[in-house]
């Protein structure tokens, strides 16, 4: 009997510790579906305006990302350092001429 009862108390606790984790996801494709019917609400907006308008929008959603944000090219070149560092492809201080 205290086997069976053991037995009932673990599966509650794996259901209860499962909800938490199905709500995150639950909540997790809901954020993720409103973020695609913004994005197509925004470019069905867009087809809408006439081409000055268009570009202020561009403009100004252009504010809203940060100038420190790396290029593909820049990820590119940042990983061929990474690796040319990893194999010793560089030069020391005193091989620089910092005058």
């Amino acid at each position: 009997m205290q086997a069976q009862k053991n037995v009932r108390v673990k599966s509650k606790l794996n259901k209860s510790a499962a909800r938490p984790r199905q709500a995150c996801v639950v909540a997790y494709v809901a954020q993720m579906s409103s973020a695609v019917m913004i994005r197509n609400q925004l470019v069905e907006t867009i087809d809408f305006l006439h081409e000055p308008e268009q570009l202020l929008l561009l403009e100004i959603a252009k504010r809203f990302i940060p100038g420190d944000v790396a290029t593909p090219e820049d990820i590119l070149d940042i990983r061929q350092a990474d690796e040319e560092f990893a194999h010793g492809e560089f030069f020391s201080d005193a091989e620089i001429n910092w005058k």
